[in-house]
């Protein structure tokens, strides 16, 4: 699949495509607890309630730089969150960049106030306020970088206005790290593999049908 330019997605139909680009680079946001510039976050927040034989209530919040989008010299082309945050499994690393711990961060410690107090987390996942309760949490936080260089496979549709956009249609979409050819020598590196153990396993069966035949024989 020869990938397109910016461009070019965006005057193509419906279909399946292939883009090396980079991730936008505006707007940007700052992510809560590392404080990185990202055009995407994510935080999981798992808080132990310390009760016995209750488990950690674990919520998730998100949020977007008002539209992810990839750009080369040709332009840019929007992307759905889904696509950009969807992990080629069979070509390498996802792009996103992910952080676990912060037991004692005040940024982090901050951030889950904040969202008690926005009524994001609390009452209603039975949560004591944070001026109640020292609630022991763990979080992990996981962002997009801007300008992050990503080969991306995706689906082309029609966007607002006319225009083009790029979604995750099937399990085939996504987003890596790696660079066109470096995704296609992994993918062929695979491929080679699979082909190996189908020859073993083909042999083996061939063998073993052959010392049936022998044996029947004798």
């Amino acid at each position: 699949m020869r990938p397109l330019t910016c461009a070019e997605v965006a005057s193509a139909g419906p279909g399946q495509v292939a883009v090396a680009a980079a991730t936008g680079t505006e707007p940007r946001l700052c992510a809560p607890v590392t404080g990185r510039n990202c055009v995407w976050y994510r935080v999981a927040i798992s808080l132990d309630m310390g009760k016995e034989g209750q488990g950690p209530v674990t919520h998730r919040h998100q949020s977007a730089a008002g539209g992810i989008y990839l750009e080369d010299a040709t332009g840019k082309v929007p992307l759905t969150r889904e696509l950009a945050t969807g992990k080629l499994t069979q070509r390498g690393d996802s792009p996103i960049i992910t952080t676990t711990g912060f037991p004692n961060s005040s940024a982090a410690h901050r951030y889950v106030k904040d969202l008690w107090w926005s009524r994001k987390i609390g009452p209603q996942y039975g949560l004591p306020s944070p001026s109640e309760a020292r609630l022991s949490y763990q979080l992990t936080e996981e962002i997009l970088p801007p300008g992050a260089p990503v080969f991306v496979i995706g689906t082309v549709r029609a966007g607002e206005g006319g225009g083009r956009i790029l979604d995750r249609a099937s399990s085939q979409d996504g987003a890596t790290t790696l660079s066109r050819r470096e995704a296609a020598g992994q993918f062929a590196t695979r491929a080679r593999r699979w082909l190996a153990w189908a020859l073993l396993l083909t042999a083996t069966g061939l063998a073993a049908t052959i010392a049936g035949i022998l044996l029947a024989g004798g």
